[in-house]
């Protein structure tokens, strides 16, 4: 009897403790589980959103790109390396290196050129080969700066210090004088149109006569800083270009300069005709059919990345490029 008392004693004793442990498991268990957490539960990392654009693995350190049509384009490392892609951007294969990358442009399907800081590399080939050619100018060259050729062996050059011409695919250069150019565009081989400025005072001057003489058309002060960096004129009249990542528009040729957004970023513009076109802002690409009145935007890329460059055949047709191995591809 005694025994049995001393035994009843002692599991009254360890009932309680053993339903202290029992407890502490259940909220050790439950304090394990995220759904059952107070904190607040880390969100899923930000996403492209890519619209209409198919992405494509690329070249890293890609800096400009253009496509001659539907299949065949080249697209220029600043790396130095130069890569065509005959499958509309969706594989690359190199084709050059140990050039200087800022700028390409193609005349045709086989003429095509990349401008450096010291040398100017040249395809009569539609890129599947380059030869490189030493620039007489090469300090005053910069990505701001930008080549124009209006026939296989006629081309411009704007630098800091002026613009130049060859006569002769690039074997010799002739100064057509003025200071700081950033931006040469022409409509035919005749009718053209230089910026000229310094870093917050920009015009615009027209030639008539394939760059023999030039006149001025107007001027405008800007706030901000930075250089020009692309012009594009649709017609005699009508162009857009960026201003220190604003986007500007004149209609009277140059008399007149408007802003028609603060997109604080804009660099590449593409535009088909007066009203309608695309303009690359930071990650963002941008278009309007309205001359700028309103913009639809097509893409856009997560957590700050930026587009280096963008080329688009018309207003269907486009592709564009990071710095981080991505190229994408507008087909609507």
């Amino acid at each position: 009897m005694l025994i049995f008392k001393i035994e009843l004693l002692f599991m009254k004793t360890r009932l309680p403790l053993l339903l202290i442990s029992f407890a502490c498991i259940i909220y050790s268990c439950k304090k394990d589980n995220p759904s059952s957490s107070s904190s607040t539960p880390t969100p899923p990392p930000a996403t492209d959103s890519l619209g209409l654009w198919e992405m494509h693995s690329g070249p890293s350190s890609a800096f400009d790109i253009w496509f001659t049509d539907a299949k065949n384009g080249c697209l220029i490392s600043g790396t130095g390396e130069i890569y065509r892609s005959s499958d509309s951007g969706k594989t690359w294969q190199q084709r050059a290196i140990g050039m200087d990358n800022y700028n390409l442009f193609f005349y045709n399907s086989q003429y095509g050129y990349d401008v450096g800081y010291s040398k100017i590399a040249i395809t009569k080939d539609g890129g599947n080969t380059w030869a490189s050619k030493s620039l007489p100018i090469s300090a005053s060259v910069s990505y701001d700066n930008n080549i124009f050729f209006v026939s296989p062996s006629t081309g411009y050059l704007s630098t800091a210090v002026g613009l130049y011409k060859t006569y002769d695919t690039c074997n010799t250069w002739h100064s057509l004088g003025f200071g700081n150019v950033g931006s040469v565009y022409f409509l035919t081989p005749a009718i053209g149109y230089i910026t000229v400025g310094s870093s917050d005072t920009v015009s615009i001057w027209q030639t008539t006569d394939s760059a023999a003489s030039f006149r001025w058309m107007g001027s405008k002060t800007f706030t901000g800083s930075g250089g020009l960096n692309v012009l594009q004129f649709t017609d005699s009249a009508s162009a857009y270009f960026t201003f220190a990542g604003n986007l500007y528009k004149t209609t009277d040729t140059g008399h007149t300069i408007l802003p028609i957004t603060t997109m604080q970023g804009a660099g590449d513009v593409n535009f088909f005709n007066a009203t309608t076109g695309y303009v690359m802002n930071r990650g963002d690409i941008y278009y309007t059919n309205n001359g700028g009145v309103s913009f639809t935007k097509t893409c856009k890329l997560a957590n700050n990345v930026v587009f280096n460059g963008m080329y688009f055949l018309d207003a269907n047709t486009g592709w564009a490029i990071d710095g981080n191995g991505l190229v994408l591809r507008f087909k609507q």
